[in-house]
Order: structure tokens, then sequence, then C-alpha cells
């Protein structure tokens, strides 16, 4: 019984052996270069689209697709500048405000920014030192001098 639990050990080590071995054989027909596109593809799928709940699924699906077929990074980032400009009007003509990331603000997220807007007011009255009143015209230097009327 021994014999037959080592042989049959062995027969499944040589066949995992066999199926890593096949797994291996295909990835270096894969250049570094297909792996790295590959993951570059994935992570801009993956990426949030400034703006897109504001968006419907035909336009993010249009986005993507434009975004994908520009071939440089300086085509990429005008494209992505004028999005983000269209983005900011729509949510402006929505009532909405947008956060860094594009996402729309929640009810509580814009209660938040107005207090400390509110807040930051507050200290830049309070910070601000007051102004000292000008000096008074001294007496008989014209300025009205004082006087009733004149004689």
């Amino acid at each position: 019984m021994n014999n037959r639990n080592t042989l049959m050990l062995a027969v499944l080590g040589t066949l995992a052996l066999a199926v890593a071995g096949g797994v291996q054989a295909q990835d270096p027909a894969q250049t570094e270069e297909q792996v790295r596109q590959r993951t570059e593809e994935q992570a801009q799928e993956q990426k949030r689209i400034y703006g897109e709940e504001l968006m419907s699924a035909e336009e993010r699906n249009q986005y993507q697709e434009r975004l994908q077929s520009m071939k440089t990074d300086q085509e990429r980032k005008a494209f992505n500048k004028e999005h983000k400009k269209q983005m900011q009007e729509r949510a402006r003509q929505q009532g909405k405000s947008l956060n860094k990331d594009g996402s729309v603000m929640t009810a509580d997220q814009l209660r938040d920014r107005e207090q400390d807007r509110d807040q930051i007011h507050q200290m830049d009255q309070t910070s601000r030192p007051m102004p000292t009143p000008a000096p008074a015209p001294a007496p008989g230097k014209g300025g009205g001098g004082g006087g009733h009327g004149g004689g």
C-alpha cells in the first residue's frame, strides 16, 4: 500500500508539473508590452469618468471609445480638459456641484462646503486688523475748523 501511495503521489505530481508547464509555455508568447498594454486598458476602463453621473450610458461609451482611439497623451489631456469644462457647465445648469474627482456632491457635502466657507469668512473678518481712523485735521488748517460760521 505504501508503494501504491507513492506511485499515486508521483503521478499526481507529474500531472501538476505538466499542467503548470503548459500554462508557463503560453506566457512567453506574450511580450511584456502586451501585458503592460492590457493592464493599462483595464485600468482605463475602471477609471472614473469625470462627471459620469451626469452622462447617459451612451455618452459614457462614446467617451471611452474616443479616449481609446487617441494616439497621444497630449490628445487625451486636451480631450479630458474639454470634457471637464462640459461636465462642470452641465452640473451648473442642473444646479449641482462636482467634487474634484468629478462625482456629484451629495447634500451633506454641499452643506459641509457651505459651513467651511462660512467659517473661513468669519476667520477672515476676525483676523483682519481694525482700520485705524484717519487723523483729524489740525485746527486752523482747513477742514472746516469747527467754527460757527464766521467772522
